[in-house]
């Protein structure tokens, strides 16, 4: 930091802070950064795909993120509503049994 101090640099990102500190490790990253000084600046991050492989890319990682926050989402329902029935349950795989056994 005193290198870059020295070189002229008047901004440095060091790339962002966690907005949830509820954590010992991410609280003490925040804290690490800020006892550096400095102004904190909101910005906004975004990708933007340029090519076919990043347009794929991000729709498998979008379609990942939203499977995961469904399964988090089904798994605290489930908990705070344990005697909840669905109209329509999953149906249940068949049972197929092994054609080389005896009957």
């Amino acid at each position: 930091m005193l290198r870059f101090k020295e070189t002229g640099i008047q901004r440095y990102d060091w790339g962002g802070l966690f907005e949830d500190e509820s954590t010992p490790e991410r609280a003490g990253i925040n804290n690490f950064k800020r006892d550096f000084g400095g102004q904190q600046e909101r910005i906004y991050d975004c990708t933007v795909p340029v090519t076919i492989k990043g347009r794929i890319y991000l729709a498998v990682r979008d379609a990942w993120r939203r499977r995961t926050s469904v399964r988090e989402f089904s798994v605290i329902f489930q908990r705070q509503f344990p005697h909840y029935q669905p109209r329509h349950p999953r149906p249940q795989p068949l049972f197929l049994p092994d054609s080389g056994s005896d009957p």
